[in-house]
């Protein structure tokens, strides 16, 4: 199996290519991983180009623009990466006869009337544009608030600020947190055996956003002073650009096994916690 992994330095995109690489999975493949400089999913000719070149049985697409609030400013970025590249990789896809899983977000899912803001509008645009070409060979794999020690996840955001003294201001939105150990097993068990449609991945319990802070700052232990709390519960129009929904649970079809978030948690935020002080005492 050749597969072309797209975004594979990004929270997602790197667990994909460690687990590929360190574990294989049973799988034999040639793993092909572009980076953004030699590949901008954006230019229709280049990845036209690089498709043509890797011949892939299989794309996975794990590039986005994730920066909700951000979206809003950079309107035209946001819809070139996540819509426009899409369709890009896509016709790519379809010219050489390989099967795309594509990655997409809890923002895009439920009736298009829940979907508003520049984010969501622009990965739902980028799940409706893959199906033209690829009716047949493509998933769309909707991954809800994705948790990682990646330093530029929202976790290490959350765990940074507060470990430097700062208020962190955080969404009382309530999701389904997942790890990106249960995207990634998701999407190459699906790059082994392609099933074609829409699929929700989601580890449990359901909690808020803010909730979900506290506790990653508990497990990190960085202890929060009930006087002078570091972390504020915000609704989801305060103070952010981006409109969001107070409920953005997925709703299936769910794909794959479901795991407990919270021992990853405890595991893993003290690491990040660990970094993050040993980066600012440099």
């Amino acid at each position: 199996m050749r597969t072309l992994l797209v975004g594979a330095s990004g929270q997602l995109g790197s667990a994909v290519k460690d687990a590929l690489t360190w574990h294989g999975h049973g799988v034999m493949m040639e793993l092909f991983t572009p980076s953004h400089e030699t590949l901008d999913i954006t230019n229709a000719d280049a990845v036209g180009e690089c498709v043509l070149a890797s011949q892939p049985t299989v794309i996975i697409n794990c590039a986005a623009w994730t920066d909700v609030d951000g979206a809003e400013i950079y309107t035209t970025r946001a819809y070139a990466i996540n819509s426009d590249g899409a369709w890009n990789l896509a016709s790519a896809a379809a010219a050489v006869g390989a099967w795309m899983i594509h990655v997409s977000t809890e923002y895009s899912d439920g009736p298009p009337s829940y979907v508003s803001g520049v984010y969501a509008l622009s990965k739902l645009m980028g799940e409706r544009r893959i199906v033209e070409p690829l009716p047949k060979s493509h998933t769309i794999l909707r991954v809800s608030c994705l948790l990682s020690t990646h330093p530029n996840g929202w976790l290490a955001n959350v765990i940074s600020k507060a470990s430097a003294g700062k208020l962190v201001g955080v969404s009382a939105q309530v999701t389904y947190p997942t790890t990106v150990d249960t995207a990634a097993k998701a999407i190459i068990e699906l790059a082994r055996k392609p099933m074609c449609g829409p699929f929700a991945v989601a580890d449990y319990p359901a909690v808020s956003r803010h909730a979900l802070a506290c506790e990653a700052l508990d497990a990190a232990r960085i202890f929060r002073d009930p006087g002078a709390p570091q972390v504020i519960e915000l609704s989801p129009s305060d103070t952010q650009r981006a409109l969001r929904r107070v409920d953005s649970r997925l709703t299936g079809p769910f794909y794959g096994e479901r795991s407990d978030w919270r021992p990853w948690l405890k595991q893993n935020a003290p690491l990040i916690a660990e970094r993050e002080r040993a980066a600012a005492s440099t």
